[in-house]
């Protein structure tokens, strides 16, 4: 989706994001164990609240992405 409009959507923009996440994810990994035991909670509930952080992360951006073009076009036509 490279285009002269959109400069910032390239595909190294992307590789970039799906790294980001991975790497976001795997500091967590080898900490769950630490985390739970600190917080008096079992592996899986730690695991899982990292998780949902990750996707209400994701949902997050892809909504502001939407609303902030949405926006930009009414502005834009005004």
């Amino acid at each position: 989706m490279v285009s002269e409009d959109n400069p910032l959507l390239t595909s190294t923009v992307h590789e970039a994001m799906i790294a980001m996440t991975v790497f976001v994810s795997s500091i967590f990994a080898p900490s769950i164990s630490k985390i739970a035991k600190d917080l008096g909670s079992i592996h899986a509930v730690v695991s899982l609240t990292v998780s949902l952080s990750i996707l209400a992360s994701a949902a997050g951006a892809l909504v502001w992405a939407a609303y902030s073009s949405l926006c930009t076009r009414i502005h834009s036509v005004s």
